[in-house]
């Protein structure tokens, strides 16, 4: 056999573990499960973090979006052109209420 097979014969055979072997692992294996959960709420807590930055870039664009098309104008403006229709209502009424007379449709007696 070449030297080089000898070697890895050699490192590859099978070898009797040392004493406390078992106690050791035994005990790595209860402290990687100990460690293992801080690991996965953290896991947890990034993805609750991206989903939620994910979510509000979205919706920050859309309002980009929206009113770069002008929709959110719109939506401001209607209510103070109601706002102002109505008030102008109420002044009229008002006034005609004040002043009778000044009610196009009074006829003096």
């Amino acid at each position: 056999m070449d030297w080089l097979e000898e070697e890895l014969k050699q490192a590859l055979s099978r070898k009797e573990p040392s004493d406390g072997f078992d106690a050791r692992v035994a005990a790595e294996a209860r402290r990687s499960k100990v460690a293992a959960m801080p690991r996965r709420w953290l896991a947890v807590a990034a993805a609750v973090i991206v989903l939620a930055g994910a979510s509000e870039g979205y919706r920050w664009r859309r309002g980009q979006i929206a009113y770069h098309r002008g929709e959110i104008g719109k939506v401001r403006i209607a209510p103070r052109r109601a706002d102002d229709s109505i008030a102008a209502v109420e002044r009229r009424l008002r006034q005609r209420l004040a002043d009778p007379a000044r009610d196009p449709r009074h006829q003096p007696a």
